[in-house]
């Protein structure tokens, strides 16, 4: 009561606005009644909003300009990484593809700002880059080591990102021999099968993700 809103107590008006102050439906002309059928379109929406890829590589993303604004849409990208649009700006109603390079290894958010000079709307994508696997940095038992036991413990620096390696000891240094292979989700592996005295092995790891894998050179010992 009393709002304009109603009945006979003055004139009002209504207006429907997004979180960016935009202006979507507006009215205040009543008579007894006034009914304004009105639905509700987001300014700018996007498909691939988050993403996974590998250092290097190229990110993908799309967004849809909103048919509400006005005239020609112009936009521009924040955040790290080199971002190129397929058209420079695009008409209310289009669809926008872009490329980003250059993200280092992390999480970064990129934002999407479009505006026709006076409606503007925002939307981020976010990409979670991850890096290729480093070669593992093998130290036990060491390069050229001799008078090792015959149930040997292996170890290795660990490596960022990687839960698991892949773990051989061979009879010759191109690994077409292998007398042990192992999943190892350690940095470490102690043999349970027990080794001949007084032979040369070759031992190495493989790291591996998503992204690629990386085999260490490979070391001899001596029993």
């Amino acid at each position: 009561y009393g709002d304009g809103m109603c009945c006979t107590y003055g004139q009002g008006g209504y207006s429907l606005t997004d979180d960016a102050g935009n202006v979507l439906s507006a009215g205040g002309a009543f008579g007894g009644s006034d009914a304004v059928p009105f639905g509700v379109e987001r300014l700018l929406s996007g498909e691939g909003a988050e993403q996974s890829i590998c250092e290097g590589e190229e990110g993908m993303f799309a967004f849809d300009l909103g048919v509400n604004f006005g005239g020609t849409v112009e936009y521009l990208a924040t955040g790290q990484g080199v971002v190129a649009f397929d058209q420079p700006s695009a008409a209310p109603g289009s669809t926008v593809t872009a490329t980003i390079t250059g993200l280092p290894v992390g999480t970064h958010t990129i934002t999407i700002t479009a505006s026709d000079g006076t409606k503007v709307a925002t939307k981020d994508f976010t990409f979670e880059v991850s890096a290729i696997p480093a070669a593992a940095v093998m130290t036990q038992p060491a390069n050229g080591a001799v008078m090792i036991e015959t149930f040997p413990t292996f170890a290795w620096d660990a490596i960022p990102s990687i839960s698991q390696y892949f773990f051989e000891v061979a009879s010759d240094d191109q690994f077409t021999n292998v007398v042990k292979s192992a999943v190892v989700f350690t940095n470490s592996y102690t043999m349970s099968d027990q080794l001949n005295f007084g032979e040369t092995y070759f031992w190495r790891v493989s790291a591996a993700n998503d992204c690629g894998e990386a085999v260490a050179d490979p070391f001899d010992f001596q029993t």
